[in-house]
């Protein structure tokens, strides 16, 4: 619950995710998370913050095991920001390729 002199809004967020580990050195992993405002802010209409945007995602990234310390990963995230009670409506894609390298203890 955020009241401040510029806002009243309840938001309620909800996330999930998991690692699944596939044959070949691959693993999957997805995440989603989705939020719920209900409520009046000052500055709706007029800012559109990181936090709108993201709200709402999905991403699922795959990650092949090169050695113990590097991985080649493969990702898709989809950003949306709905289920509020304002008309702004957002919808944005991305895609990643690259190396990860893992350093220090496991």
């Amino acid at each position: 619950r955020s009241t401040s002199i510029f806002e009243n809004i309840d938001r309620h967020r909800l996330a999930a995710w998991a690692s699944i580990r596939l044959p070949l050195e691959l693993t999957l992993h997805v995440m989603g998370a989705l939020q719920f405002n209900r409520g009046v802010s000052a500055t709706d209409g007029l800012l559109f913050a990181d936090d709108d945007e993201n709200q709402n995602s999905v991403t699922a990234q795959l990650s092949y095991k090169v050695s113990d310390a590097v991985s080649l990963d493969v990702r898709y995230a989809l950003f949306a920001y709905t289920f509020t009670d304002t008309e702004r409506k957002f919808f944005r894609q991305t895609a990643y390729a690259g190396l990860a390298f893992q350093t220090g203890a496991h």
